[in-house]
């Protein structure tokens, strides 16, 4: 208890510190900055209007303590939503408060702008203080795990790859933090430690369900929600990313013109690579890429496919592929900039900006029970799959993602998906 109140307090901390440098910044940008771009505004306050009112941070601290930032571990995508909620809803309430009070000499722009700067800044401080955390062992809670095998195995990978949570595995019969035990064992009700435990349900209920609880008598049910199927949202979503991907082909058209000379004068062959993909309600469309492979590749594809196809069907991905990349597509293949050409699968609505994976024809039979609620939105040009693995997930762990994103969409998970789609380009997480 007195350890998750220290980590608590040196996040609060930091986040207090990381507002304040932000607030700082935005100050500096509107005193030094803007004055010589914009000669007519009229020059600032001292910034001892800011500091002298520092209390009014504390409205995102307040915020994020109601969100329990200081008290419960998420993962980064989760974190970085709730966060990014704090910040937006502490704004207009500091706005607000400050027309309210009549502090004309604070000014909004500067508010603006540290938003602006904290929608970085505050989720790079906290993984950087995380990491820290971690790494000297104060963010670290000992996990072990009772119950069936094959829950067991599944758990054990998700933890590992969950590194943010700062959970570590053990199996020893040693002083642990956390017990997670399966719904059969707690209701076998053996005889449990007194550490905090958590209750795995049945994940073929619950799996990638976002769910409200209802109540009948003494009886919980549980009602999965659809979040892209409904029509406001699709709408919403539809519109926003027409317009996004509208922009970004505009600003990238230097970029074709490039890299079709580049991969013309590399290698012998097409610039762009057509395939047949799995769109919207199970029809059939062409997506284009940049092609990145040599042009005997499709022969060798299919030879490699039959000769590992044990492995081909467990990660749709065909092994010693890397060695039929020309070398200007391993570059583009590197930073994921093949792929730019299915900004022209969007604007044609075959596609959005973020959605399920487009799969191939060949794989229609292996998708199975998962294919009929992933066909009912668009697939993405990213995904939660591209930002949890890539090509190192296996077909199931691409499908529960996948499902998910369906059942669970929402604006910020949008929004998060397309800023850890760089995260994981930079990183290189196994394109091929």
């Amino acid at each position: 208890m007195k350890k998750n109140l220290f980590i608590g307090i040196i996040l609060f901390f930091f986040d207090f510190l990381s507002l304040s440098f932000c607030y700082f910044l935005g100050y500096i940008l509107r005193a030094v900055v803007f004055p010589k771009i914009f000669p007519q505004l009229p020059f600032p306050l001292s910034f001892d209007v800011f500091s002298h009112r520092f209390y009014f941070l504390f409205i995102y601290l307040l915020i994020f303590f109601f969100n329990e930032l200081y008290s419960k571990r998420f993962s980064f995508a989760d974190e970085l939503q709730k966060l990014w909620k704090g910040l937006l809803l502490g704004t207009i309430i500091i706005i607000f408060v400050a027309y309210l009070v009549q502090i004309y000499s604070f000014s909004r722009i500067v508010i603006l702008l540290a938003f602006i700067f904290s929608l970085i800044l505050l989720p790079l401080t906290r993984w950087l203080i995380k990491l820290v955390l971690i790494k000297i062992g104060l963010f670290i809670k000992k996990i072990k795990i009772l119950g069936e095998k094959e829950l067991i195995d599944e758990l054990k990978e998700e933890i590992i790859r969950q590194q943010y949570l700062g959970y570590q595995l053990t199996e020893k019969e040693e002083e642990f933090d956390i017990l997670i035990v399966t719904d059969k064992y707690f209701k076998e009700k053996l005889a449990l430690p007194s550490s905090e435990i958590f209750v795995v349900a049945d994940l073929n209920l619950l799996e990638t369900q976002n769910v409200e609880i209802e109540k009948i008598g003494r009886y919980l049910l549980l009602k999965p929600k659809y979040n892209l199927l409904k029509p406001f949202n699709l709408f919403l979503k539809t519109t926003i990313e027409y317009f996004l991907s509208l922009i970004i082909f505009i600003i990238s058209l230097p970029l074709f013109l490039l890299f079709s000379l580049l991969i013309k004068l590399t290698s012998p062959g097409p610039v762009f690579y057509k395939q047949k993909r799995i769109g919207l309600g199970g029809k059939v469309f062409t997506i284009y890429k940049f092609r990145t492979m040599k042009m005997e590749a499709q022969k060798y594809q299919e030879i490699f496919k039959e000769k590992y196809f044990n492995e081909w069907q467990k990660k749709l991905k065909i092994p010693k592929s890397e060695y039929l990349v020309t070398s200007f597509g391993k570059f583009l293949r590197r930073f994921s900039l093949d792929e730019l050409p299915q900004l022209i699968n969007i604007l044609k609505g075959e596609m959005a900006l973020v959605g399920p994976r487009p799969y191939l024809l060949e794989e229609k039979e292996l998708i199975g029970n998962y294919l009929p609620i992933i066909s009912k939105v668009k697939p993405g040009l990213t995904g939660l799959w591209q930002i949890s693995g890539r090509g190192n997930l296996t077909l199931k762990e691409r499908l529960v993602l996948d499902e998910y994103y369906v059942k669970n969409w929402s604006l910020w998970l949008d929004f998060s998906i397309l800023l850890l789609t760089f995260k994981a380009i930079l990183i290189y997480e196994n394109p091929y």
